[in-house]
């Protein structure tokens, strides 16, 4: 059944009612008061939730640890709204999903480490968020990823070199206080790293 992770998303993503108008999202007593495949933002294949896409819906509140319970999930897209709290470890678990749109929120803490389960991910945009701690090495193990948005957060350390192992025609790192990146890098058709300057040869000698 996908009505318990609906609900629980529903009254974890709050809205401001002056400016958000969403069809559904209602639930009453953990079941929906209509079709979650109804509901604004939501598609779905087989009667299984594939897609949930919110962007710019002034959406408040925290993504829940249910978000793993989206089995069928291979679409996110959360961009420019005001969410907070952490981004739950509990996202590795949507092993379908190709997408995931984060940007222009106000997370906080780390990326979690085993977000490199997601190996179908092609697409992640984690921009203009409040991100701590260093990039993940274990983002090399995204063998699917082309496309990884990192700007306007608050990384520390150096971009890991592991990431020259990676097919990324797009990578943005920048306007933030990461030390360095590796010059491997460069080769990276649409790199984006302004502030950011190139570690010396002698930091990342396998480059």
């Amino acid at each position: 059944m996908i009505d318990e992770p609906c609900c629980g998303l529903a009254a974890a993503l709050q809205r401001n009612s002056s400016h958000t108008s969403l069809r559904g999202w209602n639930c009453t007593h953990g079941h929906p008061r209509a079709s979650v495949c109804s509901w604004t933002g939501m598609s779905c294949a087989g009667g299984l939730v594939t897609s949930i896409s919110l962007p710019g819906r002034y959406l408040h509140g925290s993504i829940p640890s249910s978000i793993g319970l989206f089995s069928s999930l291979m679409y996110l897209n959360l961009d420019h709204n005001s969410l907070t709290g952490t981004i739950p470890s509990t996202i590795s678990k949507l092993s379908h999903l190709t997408s995931l749109q984060l940007s222009y929120n106000k997370f906080r803490g780390s990326i979690p480490s085993n977000i490199s389960l997601l190996v179908n991910l092609v697409d992640l945009n984690l921009d203009a968020n409040s991100l701590t701690g260093t990039i993940p090495v274990t983002l090399r193990s995204m063998s699917s990823l082309t496309s990884l948005s990192l700007s306007s957060n608050k990384f520390t350390g150096s971009v890991p070199s592991s990431l020259c192992n990676m097919s990324l025609g797009s990578l943005s790192f920048a306007n933030q206080t990461l030390f360095c990146y590796p010059f491997c890098l460069s080769t990276v058709s649409n790199l984006v790293v302004r502030t950011v300057p190139q570690c010396s040869a002698r930091m990342y000698g396998e480059c």
